[in-house]
């Protein structure tokens, strides 16, 4: 995963996929965005 030094604080990140990939993506940002899967 590349790194990102970005605040993500009340935005959106969406996720394309699903399964345990996308799962394991959308929890990282889940403390700080809103995210759509």
């Amino acid at each position: 995963m590349i790194p990102l030094y970005h605040d993500f604080t009340g935005e959106t990140v969406l996720v394309i996929g699903g399964g345990g990939v996308g799962a394991r993506k959308a929890s990282r940002f889940a403390d700080e965005a809103r995210v759509v899967v």
